[in-house]
């Protein structure tokens, strides 16, 4: 004979899932989302609309438009893809962590800092993404010390967001 609970009180209430998430949040960052309609433009293949998002720079940039154009075969082509995962801004500077999350059809967990500036109330990517010190860019000593710190915070926020992303199944 079985014996079952007749009173709702003696049931065993259902426990919440345990599990970690599958998905992070979305950054609400200006910034962050700057860098979603980068990646967005690009994946549709709309180069000239994707360089809109990149800043003006005293000189030109050396590679800007083949690095572009690379990004954005990638991107269209399937075997690369990247999504935004934090972000932080300083003023008139920020940094968004991207994860490169798909490489030749692998999945991976590959986090970088991008590097972008508020030009004429908008944010704008420097045309080399990762790196905020070419002497192109023009960058005073003030400005390169608050890209340091920015990119100092990606580096401490790389281990907790391992942590937190979905396993890559590497």
């Amino acid at each position: 004979m079985l014996a079952l609970p007749l009173h709702p009180a003696d049931q065993a209430k259902p426990q919440p899932a345990t599990t970690r998430a599958t998905t992070r949040p979305f950054p609400s960052s200006p910034a962050a989302r700057a860098v979603q309609q980068f990646h967005d433009l690009l994946k549709i293949n709309r180069q000239p609309d994707a360089a809109s998002l990149l800043a003006a720079s005293p000189k030109p940039v050396r590679d800007a438009d083949r690095r572009l154009k690379r990004l954005a075969a990638a991107l269209a082509g399937g075997s690369w893809d990247f999504v935004v995962v934090d972000a932080k801004d300083s003023g008139d500077l920020a940094v968004v962590i991207i994860n490169e999350q798909l490489k030749d059809g692998r999945k991976t967990i590959d986090l970088q800092p991008w590097f972008l500036i508020r030009q004429d109330g908008q944010w704008k990517l420097l045309a080399k993404y990762t790196d905020f010190e070419l002497k192109e860019y023009g960058f005073d000593e003030p400005t390169l010390a608050e890209y340091r710190k920015l990119e100092e915070w990606a580096h401490r926020r790389e281990p907790d967001l391992r942590r937190e992303l979905p396993d890559c199944g590497c």
